[in-house]
């Protein structure tokens, strides 16, 4: 049986073998391996054969077909390619080869093949729409257009063909020649959207729109949930101007897609003029829906703005704003809408809460800047620049601004260093060197802003002559004589008809010893105008001798104050005036002078004399001591600033001068003046023998000298020695019956004694010889008030203030003349909030007359109301009127009663009150007070059980020793809940503590409180959280200032603690108070807890604001 199978195959592989042997290159053993399915071996057979004759073209075809067979496509393109596409006439291998091309992406060898199948084959359709869309693919629209229509003739129901065809006009934008095309499709289906929404555009593009709107008709009509259609449909319309049709379609489409923001949103614009009150419908139910929309309630706003509805735009603004606080432009859009409600203020407030987030921009800097100008509001400015320079915002108008904003506001460190950034932008700027000069020249920096001005002078050239003015001026108080010259030269070459700058130059001239120059210079000026100041000096002295004020002030007025403003001729003018007892009209002449020379040493000394004898010693002290630092070798300036700080009580600091001034005198030559000095200061240290040792033993070698001999009597009211020092101003009127020094030392030692009507008279007398001399008007309101005629005081003082209404002490007295004793209309508001439930509202309108020292009424008129967060306690409201009533019985006692009348709805009660205090010298006083049925509202559930209180009380008020102070309370309360006893209190505080009197003024001090309650036996001990008994111990301090009689602050703060209850109470005070006018008193005061105490809840605020206009 093996044989049989083997012989048979031995014998066939042995003829193979044969042939291969003999015919390597003949083909038909490949095609035999290709017919039986094995081509990797028929592609060998063929690559060996083509190795030997690489002409084949027929093997490299029947390579390429089992390479198409074997799937190896790339390689089949391979060898179509080497062997020439042209040489194949097999329509079924072209078939393949295109098909090979068109998965490759060959689209023009694609063409070419199946150009050559149509060839061969033009009867085949198929491959005639193959080439066809070949064509298309190849972007040969025209050829394929051609050939579509040639099948058309063939096939005219073929929508494919007609799609082709419109497909491919369209791409050639042949817009007509499509519609037949497109006619065709819809009759063959007429519910083909597709080729109707095609129609549409078409018509849309031949500007045939209302055919392309019937069009879109149609589709909806076939599909009516088709969105886009009916949006395009809608802006049809509203292109056609058939608005409402628009409106319509748009409507559906929000109805039926109600979280379609586009939808919504174009039916809305274009429905904001045709239907605005629709609109706002669909906005409110869209908001319902979508809360948190910013720009659906930000258009909502607006459709309120467009209906005139500007409380419901406002309102849905400040939702905006609550929801989105960190986006500018709600601010910025309510802002401008208060604007155009004229509410600035509020407008403002949006505006600085975009800055402050850090929102702002350019126009909104513009705005802060324009209305904190406008207000005033000069501290928000100065916050307001540097913030926007932060922030990138610098031009030089702004830094110009900023920098005038802080030389106005006396920031001069902070000024100059922005008028040297200016000065880098425009280093010849006059106005800019000469504020940065100025600024140099307030900080003491003189050398400096020497060098700054003449730097513009000669580098820059400046023909400015308001900068050379200024630039000579300053350079000759400098001593720089020549700088000066130049100056005053060039100003008198640019302006040679003003005489001033000759004179100046003059002046130069001969101090630098140029006396040609100078006779030259001032021959021209003589020609021009002549005369000579010194004339009117004399005849001004000669008006004075004779007592003549009337003229010598007419003589004197002559003098031009502008010309003579920092010149020496005004420095003349104002020692004439301070040596002849001038001494408001020698405080105005230094001041001028200083403007252009702040460290002359004449008038820095003048003028803190003159402020001193004018009573102003305040004033006097800071002039002083700048001159002090100044000139620190001058034995009488020391001497005058002690008797300065003598006058505003600060002994230690006064003792010190005094000391200095003692130890310069002893290295000065022994003179008259030098003894006088010294023996003043001995009174001032209360060395007695020495005092009379000295006077008496000058007064053996001068003993006609008045002066003297008012020195020693003043040495000796110094001293307190009132009697002797009345014998020596007897002596010294025998002399001078009067003398202006006398009268004023005796009214003084009269007030020192009690005799204020003595001392009184006196100045009285001296004001009618010297009727301008406010430092009298001054002493005389003294004497007034302390001899108990306040009222009188008050009209001194005004008198003062109405013709000098700068004058500090006449407005610092005056300011606490009216605490006190005053003639008010006023009005206050105060809001307090107890924890999270209880709330307290009070208004006051107070009514004060004054008309006599003895009486003092006042009338109060008002309401309370209490409120509460706790359902439980329902509000409660009080209506209240009553009257205070006080009185002066002597300069020791004052008295007052007062009676209240509250009434909350039917009910209604009547609160009385009275207090006694006993002053046993101005500091130290003792009161007692007592309180019948009054309100009780602390803690604040009292109010809501119509609590009431009876009080005695007692308090005592001591300063002892170095400015230690002592403090005492004792009270026992009775408390009434509904007509009902609650309980009893005694509360005891002791407190002591330590002021300084340096400005501002600063206390601090330790406080006991103690507190003894009893409960009444029907009382709800819940209604109230007061403990039976309490010891709470308290630190504390106050800071407190006057400044200049107009503006008072008071800062206040305490912490205690508790051992009983063991806990810590806090408590805080904020105090603000301004005198507008010397009559418009506005005052706020914010508090926080309790001082000292636990009483309920001790997170009690408190705010109230009041506002007095003194008549």
């Amino acid at each position: 049986m093996g044989v049989k199978i083997w012989w048979p195959l031995l014998f066939v592989g042995s003829i193979i073998l044969a042939c291969v042997l003999i015919f390597p290159s003949d083909p038909r053993l490949a095609d035999l391996f290709g017919r039986a399915g094995k081509f990797d071996e028929a592609i060998e057979k063929y690559l060996t054969i083509l190795e030997d004759h690489p002409m084949r073209t027929s093997a490299r075809i029947q390579l390429s077909k089992l390479y198409i067979l074997n799937e190896e496509h790339q390689k089949a393109v391979r060898e179509i390619e080497k062997g020439g596409l042209d040489s194949i006439d097999d329509v079924f291998f072209l078939k393949q080869i295109s098909d090979i091309y068109s998965q490759l992406g060959e689209k023009q060898k694609t063409v070419f093949t199946l150009e050559k199948i149509v060839r061969l084959d033009p009867d085949n359709h198929a491959y005639r729409r193959k080439l066809a869309d070949a064509y298309d693919w190849n972007e040969e629209t025209e050829k394929a257009r051609e050939l579509y229509q040639a099948l058309l003739v063939h096939y005219p129901h073929q929508v494919e063909i007609l799609n082709k065809l419109t497909h491919l006009n369209l791409k050639q934008k042949r817009f007509n020649e499509s519609l037949p095309y497109l006619t065709k499709l819809i009759e063959l289906g007429p519910k083909d959207t597709r080729s109707r929404i095609l129609l549409a555009d078409v018509y849309i593009e031949i500007d045939r729109k209302r055919e392309a709107a019937a069009e879109f008709e149609e589709v909806l009509k076939i599909e009516p949930k088709n969105e886009p259609i009916r949006r395009r449909l809608a802006e049809l319309y509203i292109w056609l101007e058939n608005f409402d049709r628009g409106l319509e379609n748009y409507e559906f489409l929000v109805k039926t897609n109600p979280a379609n923001a586009k939808y919504f949103d174009r039916y809305t614009e274009l429905a904001y003029n045709l239907a605005p009150q629709k609109t706002i419908q669909y906005h409110r139910l869209r908001l319902e829906q979508m809360p948190d929309d910013k720009e659906l309630r930000e258009r909502f706003a607006g459709l309120f703005l467009h209906v005139g509805d500007t409380d419901n735009a406002i309102q849905q603004m400040h939702i905006l704003i609550a929801r989105n606080a960190d986006t500018s432009r709600y601010y910025k859009q309510l802002a401008y809408l208060y604007q155009d409600m004229r509410e600035p203020h509020l407008a403002n407030k949006m505006f600085e809460i975009i800055f402050e987030k850090e929102l702002a921009d350019d126009d909104i800097a513009e705005e802060l800047i324009a209305y904190y100008g406008h207000e005033k509001e000069y501290d928000k400015l100065m916050k307001l620049y540097p913030s926007l320079f932060d922030r990138g915002r610098i031009d030089e108008q702004m830094v110009a601004d900023y920098a005038d904003l802080l030389f106005r506001t006396r920031h001069y460190n902070a000024a100059a260093k922005q008028y040297a950034k200016l000065l880098e932008l425009q280093p010849g700027n006059p106005e800019y060197r000469m504020q940065l000069a100025d600024l140099h020249r307030l900080e003491g920096q003189n050398n400096q802003a020497a060098r700054l001005l003449w730097e513009g002078v000669q580098k820059y050239d400046s023909q400015d002559e308001t900068y050379l003015v200024y630039s000579a001026q300053f350079m000759a108080k400098q001593n720089l004589l020549q700088q000066s010259i130049a100056c005053y030269e060039k100003l008198a070459s640019i302006a040679p008809e003003n005489l001033q700058y000759k004179k100046f130059l003059v002046s130069h001239y001969m101090e630098n010893r140029d006396f040609e120059k100078a006779i030259r210079l001032h021959n021209q000026i003589l020609a021009q105008k002549p005369g000579d100041v010194s004339v009117r000096f004399e005849l001004a002295s000669l008006y004075w001798l004779q007592k003549d004020f009337e003229r010598m002030h007419a003589v004197m007025a002559e003098f031009n104050p502008t010309d003579a403003n920092g010149s020496q001729l005004n420095k003349q003018i104002g020692q004439f005036y301070f040596e002849r007892g001038f001494y408001t009209e020698a405080i105005e002449c230094s001041q001028t002078g200083l403007k252009s020379s702040p460290h002359d040493s004449s008038s820095l000394r003048m003028l803190g004399l003159a402020y001193a004898w004018n009573n102003q010693s305040r004033q006097s002290q800071k002039i002083l001591e700048k001159y002090n630092q100044l000139y620190p070798y001058d034995y009488f300036t020391h001497f005058e600033m002690g008797q300065l700080l003598i006058g505003v009580l600060k002994y230690t600091a006064a003792m010190n001068e005094f000391q200095i001034s003692l130890d310069l005198i002893g290295i000065e030559p022994e003179t008259k003046d030098t003894r006088v000095t010294r023996a003043k200061i001995y009174a001032y240290q209360k060395d007695r023998g020495k005092v009379e040792a000295e006077f008496e033993s000058l007064i053996a070698s001068y003993p006609n000298d008045v002066a003297l001999l008012i020195d020693y009597a003043e040495g000796l009211v110094n001293l307190k020695a009132y009697q002797h020092a009345g014998e020596w101003l007897a002596r010294a009127f025998e002399l001078d019956p009067n003398n202006y020094r006398a009268s004023r030392l005796e009214s003084r030692s009269y007030f020192e004694q009690g005799q204020y009507k003595a001392a009184a008279h006196i100045l009285k007398g001296l004001l009618d010889r010297y009727p301008d001399d406010t430092g009298l008007r001054i002493d005389l309101a003294d004497s007034e008030l302390a001899g108990g005629d306040w009222h009188r005081s008050s009209e001194t003082l005004k008198s003062v203030l109405s013709k000098y209404p700068r004058n500090l002490p006449a407005q610092e007295r005056l300011t606490l003349l009216r605490r006190q004793r005053n003639q008010a209309l006023a009005a206050d508001y105060t809001s307090t909030k107890q924890s999270k439930n209880f709330f307290r509202q009070m208004y006051n309108v107070v009514v004060t007359t004054a008309k006599s020292s003895l009486l003092h009424l006042k009338l109060i008129f008002g309401e309370e109301e209490y409120s509460t967060k706790d359902n439980s306690l329902p509000g409660i409201k009080y209506q209240n009127a009553g009257f205070n009533l006080f009185s002066n019985f002597s300069k020791n006692l004052q008295t007052e009663v007062g009676a209240k009348v509250r009434q909350s709805g039917d009910n209604w009660y009547l609160a009385t009150s009275g207090q006694a205090e006993w002053s046993f010298d101005p500091s130290n006083t003792l009161s007692l007070s007592a309180n019948l049925n009054a309100h009780w509202n602390d803690p604040f559930t009292a109010a809501f059980q119509k609590g009431r209180l009876n009080r005695l009380q007692s308090d005592l008020n001591l300063f002892l020793f170095k400015r230690i102070f002592l403090w005492n309370r004792f009270s026992y309360e009775q408390h009434k809940f509904n007509q009902g006893h609650f309980g009893n209190a005694f509360r005891s505080y002791v407190q002591i503590g330590r002021r300084w009197d340096f400005q501002p003024q600063l206390s601090a001090y330790y406080q006991l409180y103690h507190l003894k309650y009893s409960f009444g036996p029907q009382a709800d001990r819940n209604l109230i959280s007061v403990p039976e008994k309490d010891l709470v111990h308290t630190v504390g301090g106050n800071l407190e200032q006057n400044l200049a009689g107009k503006l008072y602050y008071h800062l206040g703060g305490s912490v205690g603690f508790s051992g009983v209850q063991n806990t810590v109470t806090l408590y805080g005070t904020a105090e603000l108070e301004y005198t507008l006018l010397n009559r418009i008193r506005m005052r706020s005061l914010l508090e926080y807890g309790h001082q000292g105490q636990l009483t309920g809840n001790d997170k009690t605020t408190s705010l109230r604001f009041d506002l007095s206009y003194f008549y």
